[in-house]
């Protein structure tokens, strides 16, 4: 059976696995679930980058876009307190340029996510 959704990339199996079973994102094995339940817990009192202040229309927005389009599964916020291997990724705002339909160079906002910050374990996705 076709799948249309993933039939016309590479990647398709490998894509259709990762929508059924989940990513695994290679994390040093010493990363433990105390060590990442306290980032979590840090992570989501701390909020978003300062880039957002003043941006909540720009990110929902994008949220609706990315929700629309498949990209991003809503949890609530106080259901990430109880999830196991879960990371909160603060967000931020950067200014790029791009150009429109008609050549035009145009000033554009887009979402960003913070990979490198360390919290209260010292370690951060990135590291």
């Amino acid at each position: 059976m076709k799948d249309p959704v993933f039939e016309l990339h590479n990647d398709a199996e490998q894509l259709k696995e990762i929508n059924s079973v989940g990513l695994k994102y290679p994390l040093d094995d010493d990363y433990d679930d105390i060590d990442m339940l306290k980032d979590r817990l840090q992570a989501l009192t701390l909020g978003n980058n300062k880039s957002t202040v003043a941006k909540k229309e720009f990110i929902d927005e994008n949220d609706d876009k990315e929700l629309q389009r498949h990209w991003m599964i809503p949890f609530l916020k106080k259901s990430l307190v109880d999830m196991l291997n879960m990371f909160c990724i603060k967000i931020g705002i950067a200014s790029q340029f791009t150009i429109d339909k008609k050549g035009n160079v145009i000033q554009k906002d887009r979402v960003t996510h913070d990979c490198s910050q360390s919290l209260a374990s010292g370690k951060s996705v990135n590291l």
